[in-house]
């Protein structure tokens, strides 16, 4: 929690696989990038555990709540592009170029004042 109530943007890019508490901790994020080939795993309920805090309080204002229930109940392991997951990733980048197109992507966002960026992730 103590990444989502930061004043400044915050960024994470995904260039491989993330499961569990990797998916977890992306969701505080402001921006999330990741890369085609990443592997995304919710094992959560395949496991017997409950789900946590940050999974059941971000994810669902991400994506929605109904889509929410059909990744956890399933328990599979997920392609970015797959539509239960549409809404969670700002870009995504193909290959292992995840890192470069995320930098060209902050060095472009450095032209746009910091003030109006902030306004503009708060009100959203």
């Amino acid at each position: 929690m103590a990444v989502h109530k930061r004043r400044k943007i915050t960024i994470v890019a995904v260039n491989g696989h993330a499961a569990g508490f990797g998916m977890m901790m992306q969701l505080p994020y402001d921006y999330h990038f990741v890369c085609q080939r990443a592997r995304l795993i919710f094992p959560f309920v395949l496991r017997g555990i409950a789900l946590e805090g940050l999974l059941t309080y971000f994810l669902p204002k991400l994506i929605g709540l109904a889509r929410d229930k059909a990744i956890f109940l399933s328990g599979g392991t997920f392609s970015p592009e797959c539509p239960l997951l549409q809404g969670l990733y700002h870009e995504l980048f193909l290959n292992e170029k995840t890192f470069s197109h995320t930098w060209h992507l902050l060095r472009s966002w450095q032209l746009t004042p910091v003030k109006l960026q902030l306004l503009i992730l708060r009100v959203y």
